[in-house]
C-alpha cells in the first residue's frame, strides 16, 4: 500500500508540478535546461516543450528566459504540436527581473569614417528599410528635408487591364519642379533606379521606385498599378524623393547603395561607440494552426519579453495605396489560436504592425504591453475579407491597457488598432499616440453591405496627437459598415489635424449604422469633434465636444431614413461653424444639448438662429444655449455649471 503511495506522489509531481526550462544567452542547447545547466536558445526550449507535451504533461510548462538579446536567423514558428490543452497552459516568460530581449536584427561596430560620413558593410543579402543607430531610428535621406514638393501634371498609360477598370499595370509619367528634376538627371543609372519616391493622397500613400526620366517633359516615369479613381497621383500632390545620396546632408540621415549604409553623424554620436542596428527578419513570432483540419494553436502566454526589430522590405510592386496600411503584416503574426495571450510585453522598432490577430483567432489578448516605434500600426485585429471556410472569423480578442505610440513611420496610413472584419472585441483604457491617420479604426465594409464587424467595444481609450498635418480624412475612432452592438463609451480624443479636409474626432464612415457613441470627451480638433458621413440609427449621446478649429458637428450625405440621434451633448466652441453640411434637410433627431460659443458669439444653426432652428426644423426642442462649465485640457477634466447641464439631463462624466 505505501508502494502504491509513493507512486502516486511521483505521478503527480511529475505530472501536475510546474515544469521548467531555463533559457540564457550563456547557456549551452545541450545541457539540461535546468536552472543551472540552461539552454541557449528559444528554439531549443521550445523541442523541449513539445517533448513534454508528447509524454502527456499537465498543469504548467515555463519556458523562463533570462536577461540578454537572443537573435533569431528565422521566426519562431508555434503550430498545434506547441499547444497546451485544458490541462495544460504553456508559458514563455522573462525571468524575474530580467528583459530578455527577442530580435530580428543583426548589429555591427565595424564603421568607418569618410569626410563627414560613417560606412558600414551591410550582412550579404539584406536590404533593409530602416536601420538604427545606438537604437534610435534613423532617417532615410530624402529631398526636400523637410515639408515636401508639388507634382507639376501626370500622364498614365496603361500596360495590361480592362477598360473601366483599376489597370493591373501602368505607367506614370510624373512632372516635377525643375530642381529636383535637374538633380535625377545628374544621376547614374544605377543610382536612378535606387531612388524612391513617396507620393501623399489623402489618406493612404505611395512608395514606388523610378524606372526612367522623361527629359522632353522634365518627368520622371514609374511602373505599378494603375491609378484609383479615389486617391490618384496628379498635380498638386505632396511628393518627396529618397535613397539618393545627393539628399544625404542632414545629421542622423542614411543611404543603402551597393551593400554598404552612408551615414550623416548627429552631434552626440561616437564612432568608438556607435553601434549600427540592421534589421533583418520580418517576423519574429508566427502562430499558425492548421485551418484545413480546424486544429489551433491555444493556451500559450508570453510575459515579459521584448519583440525588437523586424524589416518590412518594398516588394517588387512596392508600396500601392492602402488604407490602414492594410497591405502590411506583423512582426507577430497569428492564425487559427485560441486563448494566446501577450501580457506585459514590448514590441519595438518594427518596420510593420506590431501585432495581428489574422484569421481563426478567439479569446486572445494583448494586456499591459507597449508597442511602440512602429513602421506601421500597433495591433490588426480580422481581415480585410469576408470570412468563409479557408479565412474563418477572429473575433472575441481583448486589447486592454497597452501604450501604443509613435506608429507610421515607414507607412503613413497605418492605424494604432485596427479592427477589420471582426466583431465581439474589447479594446479598452489603451493609450495611442503619434500616429499620422487613425488611432482606432472598426470595419471593413463601404456602405450597406454584409459586415462582421459587429459588438465592438472601444471604452476608456486616451487618443490623440493624431494625424499631425500629414494626411487627411481621418479620426480619433473610425468606423465603417454596419455594426450593430458597436459600443464608443468613455473615451478621451484630442488633438486631431489633418493635411486638408477630414480632422475629426469620431468619425462614422460609409454606412456606419447601429453604433452607440456616449460619454466621450472629444477636443482641440481640426474639422470637428463629430462627423457621421452616412449611416442609420447610431446614436450620440452624453458626450462634450469642444474646440474644433473649422466646424464643430459634420453630417455630409442626405438619406431616407433616420442618420442618428444627437441628444444631451454638451458642444462648446471658441471659433468655427457649429453645423456644417445638411442638418437643415437630414432625417436625424436632436434634442436636449446644450451648445455654448466661448467668445459671446451667436451659433449659426445651418443659416438660422436658434429659435428659427427650432421652430422651422423642430429640432434642438429642449436644448439651450448657455455656458456649462470649463473644459480644463491640462488634465482632460471638465468643471460643470449643474444648474446648466440639470436642464439638460447630462451626466458627469470626466470630472
Amino acid at each position: 500500500m505505501k508502494s502504491i503511495s509513493v507512486l502516486l506522489v511521483l505521478y503527480f509531481i511529475f505530472f501536475f508540478s510546474p515544469k521548467r526550462i531555463y533559457v540564457s544567452p550563456d547557456g549551452n542547447d545541450r545541457a539540461s535546461g535546468n536552472f543551472f545547466h540552461p539552454v541557449r536558445t528559444i528554439s531549443e526550449a521550445q523541442k523541449r516543450v513539445r517533448s513534454l507535451i508528447k509524454k502527456g504533461a499537465r498543469g504548467k510548462i515555463e519556458v523562463i528566459i533570462s536577461e540578454g538579446i537572443y537573435y533569431l536567423d528565422k521566426p519562431l514558428v508555434f503550430t498545434p504540436e506547441d499547444s497546451g490543452n485544458d490541462n495544460l497552459t504553456i508559458i514563455y516568460r522573462s525571468r524575474k527581473g530580467s528583459h530578455p530581449v527577442i530580435t530580428g536584427a543583426l548589429v555591427t561596430s565595424d564603421i568607418k569614417q569618410q569626410g563627414k560620413e560613417w560606412i558600414a558593410e551591410l550582412p550579404e543579402g539584406t536590404n533593409p528599410y530602416d536601420i538604427y543607430v545606438n537604437g534610435i531610428r534613423a532617417t532615410r535621406c530624402r529631398m526636400p528635408n523637410k515639408g515636401y514638393f508639388k507634382i507639376k501634371h501626370v500622364e498614365q498609360t496603361v500596360i495590361e487591364g480592362e477598360q473601366g477598370k483599376i489597370p493591373r499595370l501602368a505607367s506614370q509619367k510624373i512632372q516635377i519642379p525643375d530642381k529636383y528634376f535637374d538633380v535625377l538627371m545628374k544621376l547614374p543609372e544605377d543610382d536612378l533606379k535606387r531612388v524612391r519616391f513617396i507620393a501623399f493622397h489623402k489618406w493612404d500613400n505611395t512608395i514606388r521606385n523610378i524606372s526612367g526620366l522623361d527629359t522632353s517633359t522634365k518627368s520622371f516615369i514609374t511602373i505599378g498599378e494603375g491609378m484609383k479613381p479615389w486617391n490618384p497621383l496628379r498635380k498638386g500632390k505632396r511628393i518627396i524623393l529618397e535613397n539618393l545620396k545627393q539628399a544625404l546632408d542632414s545629421a542622423s540621415e542614411w543611404f543603402n547603395c551597393c551593400g554598404k549604409i552612408h551615414y550623416i553623424p548627429r552631434s552626440t554620436d561616437s564612432i568608438e561607440q556607435a553601434k549600427f542596428t540592421i534589421p533583418v527578419r520580418k517576423n519574429l513570432i508566427i502562430i499558425r494552426g492548421d485551418t484545413s483540419n480546424k486544429k489551433y494553436v491555444q493556451n500559450l502566454k508570453f510575459q515579459g519579453l521584448t519583440f525588437s526589430y523586424t524589416n518590412s522590405p518594398l516588394s517588387e510592386e512596392n508600396f500601392e495605396p492602402k488604407q490602414a496600411a492594410a497591405s502590411i503584416d506583423a512582426a507577430v503574426l497569428l492564425d487559427m489560436a485560441r486563448n494566446i495571450s501577450f501580457t506585459d510585453c514590448q514590441i519595438i522598432h518594427t518596420g510593420n504592425y506590431a501585432i495581428w490577430f489574422r484569421s481563426g483567432c478567439t479569446n486572445c489578448s494583448v494586456e499591459n504591453c507597449n508597442l511602440s516605434d512602429l513602421g506601421a500600426g500597433g495591433v490588426r485585429i480580422g481581415t480585410t475579407e469576408l470570412p468563409s471556410c479557408k479565412n474563418p472569423i477572429t473575433e472575441k480578442i481583448i486589447v486592454k491597457n497597452n501604450i501604443i505610440s509613435h506608429g507610421g513611420r515607414d507607412y503613413p496610413s497605418a492605424v494604432g488598432i485596427w479592427v477589420g472584419q471582426s466583431g465581439s472585441n474589447t479594446i479598452i483604457d489603451n493609450k495611442i499616440f503619434d500616429f499620422y491617420y487613425t488611432g482606432i479604426s472598426v470595419g471593413w465594409t463601404w456602405g450597406y453591405g454584409k459586415s462582421f464587424a459587429t459588438d465592438n467595444k472601444i471604452k476608456h481609450n486616451l487618443i490623440y496627437k493624431i494625424g499631425q498635418g500629414v494626411l487627411s480624412d481621418l479620426g480619433g475612432i473610425y468606423t465603417l459598415g454596419v455594426s450593430p452592438g458597436t459600443l464608443i463609451d468613455s473615451n478621451i480624443i484630442h488633438d486631431i489635424q489633418s493635411y486638408s479636409y477630414g480632422g475629426w474626432g469620431i468619425y462614422l464612415d460609409e454606412g456606419s449604422t447601429g453604433i452607440v457613441v456616449k460619454n466621450n470627451l472629444v477636443y482641440n480638433t481640426k474639422t470637428g469633434g463629430f462627423h457621421q458621413h452616412y449611416g442609420k440609427n447610431n446614436l450620440i449621446k452624453n458626450n462634450i465636444f469642444a474646440y474644433s478649429s473649422n466646424q464643430q458637428l459634420q453630417l455630409t450625405r442626405l438619406e431616407k431614413h433616420l442618420s442618428f440621434t444627437f441628444v444631451h451633448n454638451i458642444v462648446i466652441a471658441n471659433r468655427g461653424y457649429l453645423f456644417f453640411g445638411v442638418w437643415k434637410k437630414a432625417d436625424i433627431k436632436t434634442d436636449s444639448n446644450c451648445y455654448w460659443f466661448e467668445n459671446g458669439k451667436k451659433f449659426d444653426f445651418s443659416g438660422m438662429n436658434f429659435t428659427q432652428w427650432q421652430q422651422k426644423t423642430k429640432h434642438d426642442l429642449h436644448s439651450i444655449i448657455e455656458n456649462p462649465g470649463t473644459l480644463d485640457t491640462t488634465r482632460n477634466r471638465f468643471t460643470y455649471n449643474d444648474d446648466v447641464i440639470r436642464k439638460i439631463d447630462f451626466k458627469k462624466i470626466f470630472e
